[in-house]
């Protein structure tokens, strides 16, 4: 299975956490670490076009861990969860997480391979959008593994927003 990429921006729609957070805690997992790669290499393509670096938001991390659950345990990849039209708003909401501007950008991938997700959603228009957006302070990012097609998969989700 190829790597496929979506991409939305919620137009009108903190507590901030550097990456080191993820390693607080004695936290140190493989997705924390994918995670931080994730964002590494965000971080770079963005400054490499004169932007911010994105700081990680503990309630935008609830927010597309949420997301990425629900698409798991439900085997869907799609902005609005087809069985009972979840929208990407209501993550943002379950983390109390009051977006003044927000996105989502998914991918689902049979490994995890940061570079190739990141380069994957930098070669989108779409996604690409949302990376290199200025309004954009803060971001929540999240893997799960879970099943698609009947095929194991990595369901990877980030948020970004600026919060009113």
């Amino acid at each position: 299975m190829a790597l496929i990429v979506l991409s939305l921006l919620i137009p009108g729609m903190a507590f901030a956490q550097s990456q080191e957070t993820l390693y607080q805690n004695n936290n140190i997992t493989k997705e924390n670490l994918f995670i931080n790669n994730l964002l590494k290499d965000i971080n770079q393509s963005r400054a490499e076009n004169g932007l911010k670096e994105l700081i990680l938001n503990e309630k935008l991390m609830e927010a597309a861990q949420g997301k990425a659950d629900h698409m798991s345990s439900e085997q869907y990849f799609a902005h609005y969860s087809p069985k009972d039209n979840v929208s990407p708003w209501h993550w943002f909401y379950e983390a109390n997480y009051s977006p003044k501007r927000a996105g989502e950008n998914l991918a689902l991938s049979p490994k995890k391979n940061s570079s190739l997700i990141v380069n994957a959603w930098l070669n989108s228009p779409s996604h690409k959008k949302n990376i290199m957006n200025t309004y954009y302070e803060e971001t929540g990012l999240a893997v799960v593994r879970g099943m698609y097609k009947n095929k194991e998969i990595y369901y990877i989700v980030q948020m970004f927003g600026l919060e009113k």
